[in-house]
């Protein structure tokens, strides 16, 4: 399996807004906390904002939040990486084989990378951001 930059990129910009869920966080401010081209993120939120996971507003006191507080990876990378989600089946022309294949492999595994996504929630990741930025730094 492997996620795109869009889907990092997505999942951070996530986590950020979910550190401020309440306020309207700019696309400048995201830019420059991540390090991240304004105009990549643009694209990775206007996805977030089609997929009703976060919200805009224009203006000078205008930018981005997010929708809701109960999401979690799934929702994002749902919206962000379609392919990651796609049930293609196709294996060939062996229908035997591709049942088989389907039914032992393929099913299983997306249905554990289904549940391991959905048992990680924004809330958890934006705890463990906070956590992490707060630990006290030591120096000798």
């Amino acid at each position: 399996m492997r996620i795109s930059t869009k889907g990092r990129y997505g999942l951070a910009v996530m986590v950020k807004l979910g550190e401020q869920p309440t306020n309207w966080v700019s696309i400048s401010t995201l830019s420059q906390e991540l390090g991240l081209s304004k105009i990549y993120l643009e694209q990775v939120l206007s996805l977030l904002k089609n997929g009703d996971l976060v919200q805009s507003t224009k203006g000078p006191q205008g930018g981005y939040r997010i929708s809701g507080s109960t999401m979690n990876v799934f929702d994002i990378l749902h919206v962000l990486e379609p392919a990651l989600f796609e049930h293609e089946t196709s294996v060939g022309s062996n229908l035997d084989l591709q049942h088989i294949l389907v039914d032992t492999v393929f099913g299983p595994m997306q249905a554990s990378l289904d549940e391991t996504l959905k048992s990680i929630t924004l809330e958890s990741l934006v705890a463990i951001s906070r956590s992490r930025r707060e630990e006290p730094m030591f120096y000798i």
